[in-house]
């Protein structure tokens, strides 16, 4: 009995700790990117607040539901109908208990542009900042950047 219960012990001690709120606010990430490949504008606004800001790709900012709503209707509807994306490696940081900052990769398959261009698709990286609200992780501001691959990163160097 004394080497089960050391056994376990060593175990418990071992493992991670799990934090709820990281796997909340991951859920939050995954459940985007479903609504995504679903191309489901209400269900991608459902998981933002009520007066977020959007930045996209290509550097239109949208604030607010009808803005963001208006935006993301017509890039799915025009740009990304018949595109996927995978959601990539997640970074959560929590700025405060309330406050978390999500930022993960987003790889987007080819896609038809509305003149015809296919388009290669591409690797992004999405910053989300997320708030909590009655007990929810909502996107309150997120940005998607291109990743271009050999571009000089100074930092790294």
């Amino acid at each position: 009995m004394r080497i089960l219960v050391a056994t376990l012990l060593l175990l418990s001690a071992s493992a991670p700790p799990v934090n709820s709120e990281e796997e909340a606010v991951r859920r939050v990430i995954a459940d985007f990117g479903e609504a995504w490949n679903r191309h489901d504008a209400n269900a991608i606004l459902a998981l933002f607040t009520e007066d977020a800001d959007w930045v996209n790709v290509a550097g239109s900012w949208w604030h607010g539901q009808a803005e963001h709503r208006r935006g993301t209707t017509w890039v799915h509807e025009h740009v990304f109908k018949n595109a996927h994306g995978h959601v990539g490696s997640v970074v959560v940081r929590f700025s405060t208990q309330d406050t978390a900052v999500a930022i993960f990769t987003h790889q987007v398959d080819s896609f038809l542009l509305p003149d015809g261009t296919r388009n290669p698709g591409g690797n992004h990286r999405l910053s989300f900042f997320l708030v909590k609200r009655k007990g929810h992780w909502l996107i309150t501001s997120g940005q998607n950047t291109e990743i271009k691959l050999g571009a000089l990163n100074p930092a790294k160097q």
